[in-house]
């Protein structure tokens, strides 16, 4: 009989997939933006990986999301706008399905925007939390903004995944505009002190001549 030590248990790790919503490459602090106040995701950058030279293949929202997603081209998968749902054979090899596979605990908070067929989001997630417009709503009193709202669905996930390995995938909606409201853009009360005395420069592809 062999009494050798037993190989160690490989511990998997957790993982937290956060993606906002047009946000541009350089409306970043550690990017260099010398306006933008972004102290948590520089924090993210700083004591991560930051990649330099990266590219959206398509930078149209559904069809962004199912690449992410599915790891495809939109060629391959063929989603966006007005197009009928992604394919189930698409999504069932999904980052969160196989990490589901995997025994992972899978969770989805936030902006989904992509079409599914009946089944499949049960098949990717344990828990899963869409959150929509509008960006501000009164909770027990209290105004209370969208993206807090996500913050405290993805702590409520990640406080109750701890018997388990955990992949939650945590899709802001900030800082796309509110497409629906005259004023489009809102913000939380405790952020009203930002750019308050800031002249914000009007980019070069503001000139009608872009379009």
């Amino acid at each position: 009989m062999f009494l050798g030590k037993k190989e160690p248990e490989i511990k998997k790790p957790n993982i937290i997939f956060i993606l906002t919503d047009d946000q541009r490459w350089d409306a970043l602090g550690f990017a260099g933006n010398e306006i933008i106040y972004t102290p948590n995701m520089d924090k993210l950058a700083r004591e991560g990986l930051y990649f330099r030279n990266a590219f959206s293949t398509t930078p149209i929202c559904p069809a962004s999301r199912a690449s992410i997603l599915t790891g495809l081209y939109e060629r391959t998968h063929d989603f966006t706008f007005g197009n009928p749902p992604l394919e189930d054979t698409y999504m069932l090899q999904s980052y969160p399905k196989l990490l589901r596979d995997a025994g992972y605990r899978t969770g989805f908070v936030g902006k989904f925007g992509i079409k599914v067929n009946e089944g499949i989001e049960d098949s990717m997630f344990h828990d899963s939390k869409k959150t929509f417009w509008p960006y501000l709503r009164e909770i027990d009193g209290k105004q209370v903004h969208l993206a807090d709202i996500n913050g405290d669905l993805a702590i409520d996930f990640i406080q109750s995944s701890k018997d388990q390995p955990f992949c939650l995938s945590l899709s802001f909606w900030s800082p796309h505009a509110d497409d629906g409201a005259v004023e489009q853009y809102f913000w939380p009360d405790y952020v009203d002190h930002l750019y308050q005395d800031v002249n914000i420069p009007v980019p070069e592809t503001a000139d009608p001549a872009f379009f």
